[in-house]
């Protein structure tokens, strides 16, 4: 049996998602997982996952390049991306946090250490990113799509990130000391996915702020406020019902949307 097959079989038996994943393929390389879906994704099923053991052109919410360490010899990432057929665009721009709580439910069931989100996506464990999110819209002819792309950092050391200048990147193996696989980490992810996507599409985001605004670290925290080529400092002091950040700017509340600016803690990056 080759790898990719024993990929597919070993993920397949640990899914318990009734959709998502259910179609599942596994590729050697890809330029981006994301890539993949959103130019396939018109003749593919609700819930359709992506990986690849390595990506060669992997990039985050803002562009920036998403490093993949697979080129220092095994896989220590993962690459996972999940096609979202929403009944309505309404639930679009909250998607990017759903995937933050789920991926910080998956990690934790899997590593048994706590994590946070750094509003709006980023799973950080000791103020340090050990997950991305990038999730981005299509349209084709009359139907909308979501393309949910999520890089885990499982199996890095410290040495890399420190090789590849990632300051503020950490792996669960560093923190946990736990040796997680590809498969079972993929199926974890997706599991939580689907609980939590169907809360929101019965529920609205309503259903989930609660929780989210539990999880996340940048509640209640001094910011730095990048956009637009400015800099402002504030305090983060709420999630609104639509997902923004509130952040108290000179005494103004201002409403902080993920696709317009970037949040970074005032003495670093949380």
């Amino acid at each position: 049996m080759n790898e990719l097959k024993l990929l597919k079989e070993t993920t397949l038996q640990s899914l318990q998602a009734k959709s998502l994943g259910r179609t599942f393929l596994w590729f050697e390389s890809l330029s981006s997982t994301n890539d993949y879906l959103k130019e396939h994704g018109h003749s593919l099923p609700h819930g359709t996952a992506v990986s690849a053991l390595r990506q060669l052109a992997g990039r985050g919410r803002t562009g920036r390049r998403w490093e993949d360490t697979a080129q220092y010899g095994e896989t220590k990432s993962l690459a996972l991306s999940v096609l979202l057929k929403p009944p309505t665009v309404y639930h679009t721009p909250v998607l990017p946090h759903v995937c933050g709580l789920a991926v910080k439910k998956a990690l934790e069931q899997l590593s048994g250490v706590s994590s946070g989100i750094k509003w709006p996506n980023d799973i950080v464990i000791t103020r340090s990113k050990v997950c991305g999110i990038l999730c981005e819209s299509v349209i084709a002819g009359d139907e909308l799509y979501v393309v949910c792309g999520m890089g885990v950092n499982l199996l890095e050391t410290k040495e890399e990130f420190t090789r590849l200048g990632l300051e503020h990147a950490t792996s669960v193996y560093q923190e946990s000391g736990k040796r997680l696989d590809l498969p079972e980490t993929a199926a974890a992810i997706l599991n939580a996915l689907e609980g939590y996507y169907e809360r929101l599409l019965q529920g609205g985001f309503d259903a989930l702020l609660d929780e989210y605004r539990a999880a996340c670290v940048t509640v209640g925290a001094d910011v730095r406020v990048l956009q637009n080529g400015t800099e402002q400092t504030g305090a983060a002091v709420d999630i609104a019902a639509d997902g923004t950040l509130l952040v108290n700017i000179d005494g103004k509340l201002c409403a902080i949307r993920s696709g317009e600016a970037s949040v970074r803690g005032l003495y670093g990056y949380v």
